[in-house]
């Protein structure tokens, strides 16, 4: 069995370590020109002492699919970091509020009003409603009241979620939202871990495992394909490469982009009419999913400011949408036999802001600095207090609300189901989920199915 696997982000790596767990002998190459996606995890070093920051996903939510994953992946191998929710703070008229995680914190929290308390705590134990329709923007609005939206949870999701909150689609947040409501029943807080190098040291352990199990990377962009008789020739910017069964771990803009190059190859026309109108009609639909952008900065400033906050939302800003404060976070330093001395940790601690900007930056960083020293919590920040600063951008990373999307994703997975049939696999965050814990857990349950269906075939031939 020879395998041409679309996508070296988490979700191909760790689709084609089950593979070669299991089917040790197939044959597998990854194609992709980025591997690991959209993690990326940078290892800076100042006063002796290493830290990693986190330029794309900054930790992984710790739920009831972790021991599954573990149990699959071997992840205590890299040395896992467990932190609680720290309280996080929310910066409204002028003061900082503590954020309650529990119930009874809650009822005693001088941030919202007596009435919105007793609301939000019967809205607790009411169904959650959405539709296909809704942002999470409209969901909290169905959901919980005004005062609590606007004081609680519009600032805390959008440093969560790094976007616009009505923009962003709620379906692929549903599981995410309803492990927290769980949590908030059961009085527990919800629980994150990273690992001691950081989120990149997950996809280069998968990416280390597959090189020395023989798998090969062809690191250029699949251009398209074309159907053979015993499976599909792959064209890639320099390469050509024919397999038996093709799986997609990709973006939907990147695989509508493949699909459309290769119906266009008169070639395949003819050869398979059901195969092609499968093709086309995915294609249509994948156009239909919409995604936008994040703009984003990284600065790690050299004095702690001391403010125990974990995010501001801006509504009126010419420039932010949110910035997250990470010090407070988690202990993002890498050092072994530290993190016991108290004062050795607090002479070096640093300051890590993640900005997030309503549109593409394209200021110089002074600018930035001027922008920033307006807000009276972060005022007074000099250009030689910033250790480290790196603008990033998520191009199309975030799935975005549009009409009919619940409708048009349930259709896209009917198609990936019969596209089985022609040895085309489809596994991505549009169809299973966009967390990381997502992405491996639909590893896990997608490489059970294909098992299955690879005994059925080869009993058939039998």
């Amino acid at each position: 069995m020879k395998i041409g696997l679309i996508g070296a982000g988490v979700s191909g790596l760790s689709l084609a370590f089950l593979i070669k767990k299991y089917l040790p002998n197939a044959s597998i190459y990854v194609i992709d020109k980025n591997i690991s996606g959209k993690i990326k995890t940078k290892i800076l070093e100042f006063n002796n002492t290493k830290y990693f920051i986190e330029l794309g996903p900054d930790s992984l939510v710790y739920n009831e699919k972790f021991n599954k994953i573990n149990t699959e992946f071997n992840l205590d191998k890299l040395n896992i970091i467990f932190f609680s929710n720290n309280p996080n703070y929310v910066f409204f008229n002028n003061k900082i509020y503590k954020i309650p995680t529990n119930i009874p914190d809650f009822l005693l929290s001088n941030l919202i009003s007596l009435k919105s308390k007793f609301q939000f705590v019967l809205d607790l134990f009411k169904e959650i409603k959405y539709s296909q329709d809704d942002t999470l923007l409209t969901f909290c609005q169905k959901n919980f009241n005004n005062e609590f939206n606007e004081k609680i949870l519009y600032p805390l999701f959008s440093n969560v979620f790094s976007t616009d909150i009505d923009k962003l689609s709620i379906i692929p947040l549903i599981p995410y939202l309803k492990n927290i409501k769980t949590n908030i029943l059961k009085n527990k807080s919800t629980k994150f871990f990273n690992f001691k190098n950081g989120l990149y040291s997950l996809t280069e352990y998968l990416y280390n495992f597959l090189k020395d199990n023989k798998v090969k990377f062809i690191n250029e962009n699949l251009i398209n394909f074309e159907l053979k008789d015993n499976g599909y020739l792959l064209k890639t910017e320099n390469n050509y490469l024919e397999v038996s069964k093709l799986f997609f771990t990709i973006p939907a803009f990147d695989l509508n982009q493949i699909i459309n190059n290769s119906l266009s190859d008169l070639s395949n026309l003819n050869k398979n009419p059901v195969l092609f109108d499968l093709l086309k009609n995915l294609t249509y639909l994948l156009k239909s999913i919409s995604y936008h952008s994040s703009y984003i900065y990284i600065l790690v400033l050299n004095k702690f400011l001391n403010k125990k906050i974990n995010g501001i939302l801006f509504k009126e800003h010419n420039i932010f949408k949110a910035i997250s404060f990470f010090s407070k976070k988690w202990n993002n330093s890498i050092n072994d036999n530290i993190k016991d001395d108290k004062n050795y940790s607090k002479k070096n601690k640093i300051e890590f802001l993640r900005i997030f900007f309503k549109n593409k930056f394209d200021k110089d960083l002074n600018y930035l600095i001027k922008e920033l020293n307006k807000i009276n919590l972060l005022e007074n920040i000099k250009l030689n207090d910033i250790l480290y600063s790196e603008y990033v951008e998520w191009e199309d990373s975030i799935l975005t609300n549009d009409i009919n999307l619940f409708k048009n994703l349930k259709e896209i997975k009917i198609i990936a189901n019969k596209l089985r049939e022609y040895d085309i696999y489809i596994l991505a965050n549009f169809i299973g989920g966009s967390s990381i814990i997502d992405r491996l857990h639909n590893s896990i349950e997608f490489i059970n199915e294909f098992i299955n269906d690879y005994k059925k075939e080869k009993l058939k031939i039998k």
